[in-house]
């Protein structure tokens, strides 16, 4: 019996290549987002120990002023962290719009297959039918045989 052999196996194998590819870039900017996501996060929780604290501080203006550009570089950090996540942000959307794209490229290679293996099944059922239409063919024909050698004789 003949083996399903798919011609175009190399391209999809290929195109599995590329879509982890793509999937490895989209995995890679959604944990840098989460990063940043982690770090702004940290940043309120200090932000808002420090806000606490500053009760404690107002009576001496040296400590009030240490707190407050504490406070000053903390908001700096949010302004950059929520510049950079903006940024990583469409970057999220581009790779994800590539890998979208990826998938969808491989997927019709996989429709290709499995259009080309039910085509291969189709095939290989036509050749046994036609094998056992042969098959049948012969041992009739060897009964007829046969049956007139038995009436001659």
């Amino acid at each position: 019996m003949k083996r399903f052999v798919f011609r175009l196996q190399k391209v999809l194998d290929y195109r599995f290549q590329i879509e982890n590819k793509k999937k490895l870039a989209l995995a890679e900017q959604i944990s840098l987002y989460n990063q940043l996501k982690e770090k702004i996060e940290e940043g309120k929780l200090k932000k808002n120990s420090l806000l606490n604290k500053i009760s404690k501080f107002s009576e001496d203006p040296v400590q009030l002023h240490f707190v407050q550009q504490c406070l000053t570089g903390i908001s700096q950090t949010f302004i950059n962290s929520e510049k950079e996540m903006e940024e990583v942000q469409k970057k999220i959307d581009i790779a994800r719009l590539s890998y979208l794209e990826a998938k969808k490229q491989r997927e019709i290679f996989e429709k290709l297959k499995e259009k080309a293996y039910e085509e291969f099944k189709y095939n290989q059922k036509r050749e046994e039918q036609k094998q056992i239409d042969e098959f049948s063919r012969m041992f009739w024909e060897e009964r007829k045989v046969k049956k007139e050698e038995e009436e001659v004789q």
